[in-house]
């Protein structure tokens, strides 16, 4: 443990040594993945993911905080 008082605060870092760690053997085979523009990911199966809609999820939240008076109650 090692105890530090930095830039005006206190800092404590804390290690150990678990000692070696084995990995674990592989269960199924190895899949090469691309991310790309037109799909989110590609696998090596030929598997496509589209990407995450987060902002289209969020724009209706966004739109109503936008109406919104900064430092107001409802913001």
């Amino acid at each position: 443990m090692t105890v530090r008082h930095e830039a005006g605060k206190w800092y404590v870092v804390c290690s150990c040594d678990l000692g070696d760690a084995r990995p674990e053997p592989a269960v199924g085979p190895a899949v090469g993945i691309d991310l790309g523009c037109n799909a989110f990911l590609v696998t090596s199966g030929g598997e496509q993911v589209a990407p995450p809609r987060l902002y289209r999820k969020a724009q209706a939240h966004l739109r109503r905080v936008a109406r919104c008076k900064k430092g107001g109650d409802r913001r």
